[in-house]
């Protein structure tokens, strides 16, 4: 797999950057630190080259410290924002999520967030209906 990517890497290709990060090979003897240094620095070009995938990955990492990834609220909320601006359906889904809870730094907006949930949901989200009807109940108990 990397002799077909390596010519995509020199040429740097967002895609294949993300799939860089995604593997490591015996002969490269690389450390687990190793390892994780480069997943981060290529999950983050893949990211930066606006691959959907990528920057919700990241987002992830940096929601919660893993992987050698800085915690980092705010860099999550741009990441998955954008995301879901690019249609990722997860993205929809936790940035929908952090707008009508108002989590993670984002001023809450619950119509917004209402939409994400509603198109993540009604593109496969399945996660997102039961949400989706707490909400509803919510908002009915405050009528």
């Amino acid at each position: 797999m990397y002799k077909f990517i390596r010519p995509h890497l020199d040429k740097d290709d967002p895609y294949a950057h993300f799939l860089y990060s995604k593997f490591s090979l015996s002969e490269w003897n690389e450390s687990d630190e190793e390892f994780e240094r480069r997943y981060i620095k290529h999950l983050k070009l893949a990211s930066d080259g606006k691959i959907p995938d990528a920057m919700y990955t990241l987002g992830q990492l940096h929601l919660y410290g893993l992987d050698g990834a800085e915690k980092d609220e705010r860099k999550t909320t741009q990441l998955l924002k954008e995301a879901a601006e690019l249609g990722h359906l997860l993205s929809m889904f936790c940035y929908g999520q952090h707008l009508i809870y108002g989590t993670n730094g984002i001023e809450k907006d619950e119509e917004l967030g209402f939409r994400y949930l509603e198109e993540a949901h009604s593109n496969g989200v399945e996660e997102a209906g039961p949400l989706i009807q707490e909400i509803k109940r919510d908002l009915q108990g405050k009528a």
